[in-house]
Formats: structure tokens, sequence, C-alpha cells
């Protein structure tokens, strides 16, 4: 594959070229990087093997993109913790965080609550999605704040892709990077307040944890880097809410009818009975 002519697209190209190999993470199978899935045979299991010769190389370098995307998003959060002010309070000086990878992947509904400690630990985050990507024997996101940060990481690989251009891959990041996108409901200002209301997380079947549970381990056989390890506050909750049912609409549950006080006892009339 010749090296693109542009300086941009040339300077990522030596970048990926430098990463290539280096993604070893077992979600990472180099079949899921193809532009277009009609080159692969037409079979429910799919090896490397079956990635066709004239493909691997830019398989290669879009599976690269993710390891490139992962070390950036490191070198962008030690950039921030060195360029941004923080104030008595340990919130950033205003107007100097508006930049940075906290301010743009993480919901911004709650920057209130983005301290310095916050941006130390995204930082230690980085780290460690970058150290999974490139681990044969690294396994899903322990927490929520790994969550944001693999998405980020799979969007900003899709931008180098075409900065190349090499095209994004037929797949999603998410789709294999996650298990499931419940960290979604945190961006909505329709959604606020939801992080602490577990008792309706249960009847739409999501968990959407406050920001000082983002990056407490999802259970016990997840681990979490030791900068990052705080006690889930979250409280389990056994409740009345009735469950979202297939095809139903979230609104619908939020805004259910609820009884907010007690209604008075009805009694049968006198000499009914």
């Amino acid at each position: 594959m010749p090296m693109p002519s542009d300086d941009v697209a040339g300077d990522v190209w030596f970048k990926l070229l430098a990463a290539a190999g280096k993604a070893r993470h077992p979600k990472l199978a180099l079949w899921r990087f193809v532009a277009d899935t009609g080159v692969l045979p037409g079979q429910d299991e799919i090896s490397e093997d079956d990635v066709p010769g004239g493909e691997r190389e830019a398989a290669e370098l879009r599976r690269a993109a993710l390891v490139v995307a992962a070390l950036d998003v490191v070198d962008r959060c030690v950039d921030d913790l060195q360029l941004t002010g923080f104030v008595d309070d340990q919130r950033p000086e205003p107007g100097e965080a508006e930049d940075s990878f906290v301010y743009e992947w993480f919901p911004g509904r709650h920057r209130g609550t983005y301290d310095e400690g916050f941006f130390r630990k995204v930082m230690v985050t980085a780290v460690q999605v970058a150290a999974d990507l490139v681990d044969p024997q690294g396994g899903p996101a322990s927490c929520t704040a790994e969550e944001i940060v693999r998405h980020a990481v799979g969007g900003i690989a899709g931008e180098l892709c075409e900065a190349d251009p090499l095209g994004k891959p037929w797949l999603d990041p998410d789709e294999y990077l996650l298990e499931d996108a419940d960290f979604e409901f945190l961006y909505g200002q329709e959604m606020d307040g939801l992080e602490n209301d577990p008792g309706t997380q249960a009847a739409l079947g999501i968990d959407v944890p406050p920001p000082r549970d983002w990056f407490s381990p999802f259970n016990r056989t997840r681990v979490v880097h030791p900068y990052l390890e705080t006690p889930a506050t979250a409280p389990v909750l056994h409740d009345l809410y009735r469950r979202l049912e297939p095809g139903d609409d979230p609104a619908a549950v939020l805004a259910a009818d609820v009884a907010d006080a007690a209604a008075p006892v009805a009694w049968p009339a006198a000499g009914s009975v």
C-alpha cells in the first residue's frame, strides 16, 4: 500500500505502521477491520486467516489506529493536566479546560464535578485502556470511565483512518470494545438525575452510576487500576417500578404515573354490608 502524499495523512500513516501488530486484545480479530464484509467468507466462524491477502495490510493499519488513538488520548490527558490551572476548590480555571479531553468526551452536564482529581483519574484510565488494547489477555471494560474512554478511542481511531485515508472498518469499535452503552444516558439533559435514581434505572434495565462511581469496578470480577479504586456508593434497590418492555420508549417509564401521596381509604357506604 503506497504512502499517502498529503503531509498530515503521511504522518498518520507512519504512526499506524509503527503500531501495526500491537493491538492484541482478544476482541480485535483482524476480520473486524476489513472495509467491506464482501471479502469475507459467508460462514459463522471467521478466523484471521480468512482475511484475503490483498486486504490484510489495510485491515492491520485500521486495527493499529486503535492503539495510536489510545496513545494520543494519554498524551492529551497529560497535556491537559500540565496546561490547565485549577483553583482553590480544585475545579479548572474558567475557560482553561474547554479543549480538554475530559470536557470533549465526558458528559457535559456533569462538568461541575470534574476537579483536578477527576482529570488525574481519567489520565490513569486512559493508560489502562491503552494497556488493555495491546494485552492478548485483555478483558472487558471494568468501570464506566473505561467505557467512555474506549468509546472515545474508537471514535478517534475512525477519524485517523479517514485522514490516512484508509476508510473506516465495517464494524464500529463500540460493537466489540463495549458490552453495552448505558453510559450514553449520562449525556442527555432530559435524563438529568437518572444517575441518582436506581429505581428508574432498574425499570429501564440499565446501570448508570453518578460521577463519583465512574471509576468503581462494575462487580467483584472486574479490576480497575489501583490509583482509581473507590468504593461504590450507589445503593441496591428493590422497588415496585414497572419494567421496560421490548419496544417501550424509555421516556414512558420516566414519565410513568406514580402515586406521590397516599390516597384516602375508601370505605363502603353505611348500610351496604
